[in-house]
């Protein structure tokens, strides 16, 4: 059966979260830059319109068994794109829908291979197995810490070390901005207590030091958290932003001077802005992305990181797009 499509793009997309979609955004681009044709490349998507619309690329609905089934029997390979896909904090149900998606793949004969990935945290012996068993079926296994290779290694898998996917993306930044007066603020639904101490320390700080506060929202769950604390007057911030795309993301840097976060693609993109940064961790895989940009975690006293080299940023970048086609040409064969 010929197959109209190199790669099927399978992650957390079209939910409205933007370090999800930053990743998509990247490994299309990524795809793009080796010599592969917009229609050659698929994506499963809550929203397939919208994904289709933004990128450009054939998307089918993942909520639907047979789009699924559709576009798996049209694709060449499954790739799973970046991001903690099995873990099972907030649901076991996401590891199983992810695992039966690969295990469909297998059936169907298309090829898996994973990019960008965080394992875990798992807390069942269920979802480990299913987790082991997808990346044991997969043909190159990308990781983006370093505690998800060392699970790999446990398990008896191989697996490639590189850095997040969405360092390959370019901040649209002036070289020479001034500072602004600001203070960007990023919390996280489903961690109260750290939720709880984040607000009143960069609240205690931003007072001390004469900074407003932009709350910093990356998706509809961000917001009405922020909501929360701001209705409790428990937060008072110069505004609220839901921040949906890159573009967003730029315009608030021309305004920041510091900024303090939970999630993981907030607190990367603030360092490729060159943002003294501090985070708040809540999982592993903020734990190790903290350790590579030398990322102070929120304590008694607030500290920040020093701003990013462009050297460094560039390195990153380079790795990943070096790994990358690495994956396309002599584990894929698809270019």
């Amino acid at each position: 059966m010929a197959r109209k499509y190199q790669v099927l793009l399978f992650g957390y997309y079209g939910f409205g979260n933007l370090g999800d979609e930053l990743l998509l955004s990247s490994i299309t681009d990524l795809l793009l830059i080796n010599g592969m044709k917009k229609e050659q490349i698929a994506v499963l998507s809550s929203s397939p319109n919208q994904t289709e619309n933004t990128y450009g690329i054939k998307s089918y609905n993942r909520h639907s068994i047979w789009e699924v089934i559709t576009a798996i029997r049209n694709s060449k390979t499954l790739l799973l794109g970046g991001g903690g896909l099995f873990q099972d904090v907030s649901s076991k149900r996401s590891c199983l829908f992810y695992w039966l998606v690969v295990r469909l793949a297998r059936f169907l004969g298309a090829k898996q291979w994973a990019v960008g990935q965080s394992i875990g945290p798992l807390r069942t012996e269920f979802c480990r197995f299913l987790a082991k068993d997808a990346f044991s079926l997969c043909t190159y296994r990308g990781v983006r810490d370093t505690r998800s290779l060392d699970i790999l290694n446990n398990w008896g898998l191989k697996g490639v070390l590189t850095p997040d996917y969405a360092v390959t993306l370019k901040l649209d930044i002036e070289k020479n901005r001034e500072m602004g007066n600001s203070l960007l603020l990023n919390v996280r639904k489903g961690y109260q207590s750290l939720s709880d101490k984040v607000i009143k320390a960069v609240s205690a700080y931003a007072k001390e030091n004469v900074l407003d506060i932009i709350a910093v929202a990356f998706s509809s769950d961000d917001f009405e958290l922020i909501q929360t604390y701001i209705e409790k007057r428990e937060l008072t911030p110069k505004k609220v932003v839901i921040i949906k795309s890159m573009r967003d993301f730029e315009t608030l840097v021309v305004e920041a001077k510091l900024a303090v976060g939970m999630r993981y693609h907030f607190l990367l993109l603030a360092c490729l802005a060159k943002i003294p940064t501090c985070a708040a961790i809540y999982d592993p895989k903020v734990a190790s992305l903290c350790d590579v940009w030398l990322i102070p975690n929120i304590d008694s006293e607030i500290s920040f990181s020093e701003p990013a080299e462009n050297s460094y940023i560039e390195r990153q970048s380079v790795l990943v797009k070096e790994l990358f086609k690495d994956a396309l040409v002599k584990k894929m064969g698809i270019i």
